[in-house]
């Protein structure tokens, strides 16, 4: 059985975000260092959608989120990602 990651009137599965991550993480490769506020952008852009995710959704995004972000940038601070303020 797959995850449902998101559900905004279409169901995306966790193998299916993951592969939205990946088309946009090809366009990351290059900046340095890696910018959470632009990649938010574009994946907000990729899911057609300002937010308006609930509770559930919300924790499951951010795990696979992390997830991958922790295996694509070495650098990826998850707590920048889970609370930007804690800087």
């Amino acid at each position: 059985m797959q995850q449902t990651v998101v559900d905004q009137g279409a169901t995306v599965t966790a193998n299916e975000f993951r592969e939205i991550l990946d088309d946009i993480s090809s366009n990351f490769r290059l900046l340095e260092p890696f910018d959470l506020e632009v990649f938010s952008y574009y994946l907000l852009r990729s899911l057609g959608s300002s937010g308006g995710l609930n509770g559930n959704d919300r924790i499951g995004l951010v795990r696979v989120i992390d997830d991958f972000l922790s295996e694509r940038f070495p650098g990826y601070d998850r707590a920048s990602w889970i609370n930007p303020s804690s800087n």
